[in-house]
């Protein structure tokens, strides 16, 4: 009986364990989002957003970075790119996820 009751705690041990695991985020789910600091190369008008290219590669795997016209602080953060990009400096872009490899940006700082 002993033994039984030893075999039930050790499925129990094994569920939790199985569950917690499953629980983590891999480490793809992980390089979704970040904060990548770079100087802006190009900047693309789309129709639907406005592409800043910079130097550095963000989480998603590529150095665009996607700032969509619905976002609430589109003209200010578009206006700190331009002003980045004229005067070459340092920007922050805040990654908040990933269309295949393309880095959806939400917000951003630039260091003067």
């Amino acid at each position: 009986m002993r033994w039984v009751m030893s075999l039930k705690s050790r499925d129990m041990i094994f569920i939790v364990f199985a569950a917690l695991f499953a629980a983590v985020p891999t480490s793809a789910a992980l390089g979704q989002s970040g904060i990548v600091s770079g100087r802006v190369v190009k900047i693309y008008a789309d129709p639907s957003d406005v592409v800043v290219v910079t130097d550095k590669v963000g989480p998603c795997g590529s150095a665009l970075y996607h700032f969509r016209r619905s976002n609430e602080n589109f003209k200010e953060i578009v206006s700190l790119m331009y002003l980045a990009a004229a005067s070459k400096n340092v920007v922050e872009i805040v990654v908040s996820g990933c269309a295949n490899e393309r880095n959806i940006a939400s917000h951003g700082s630039v260091a003067f």
